[in-house]
C-alpha cells in the first residue's frame, strides 16, 4: 500500500472543498464536501478505503446527496 503524503493530501482536500463549496455558492464547507474532496482522484484515498471493504459508489453518492 502506498503511504500519502499527509501534509499535501490535508492542504489539498481542503482546497477542493472549498471549491465545492464555492460551486455551491456556500461560504464555508461542510463535511460533505470535505468527504467529496477526500475521495477526489488527487487525494489517493480510493485504494486505502478498498482495502477497508467501503462502497465508493455510496459514499461518493452519499456526499452528493448531503451537500449544502
Amino acid at each position: 500500500m502506498e503511504f500519502l503524503n499527509l501534509n499535501e493530501s490535508v492542504k489539498t482536500a481542503t482546497h477542493i472543498a472549498q471549491v465545492l463549496a464555492g460551486e455551491c455558492n456556500n461560504e464555508t464547507y461542510a463535511p460533505a464536501h470535505l468527504l467529496k474532496a477526500l475521495l477526489h482522484k488527487e487525494i489517493g484515498l480510493h485504494p486505502f478505503l478498498l482495502t477497508l471493504g467501503k462502497e465508493l459508489a455510496y459514499l461518493d453518492g452519499w456526499s452528493d446527496k448531503t451537500l449544502p
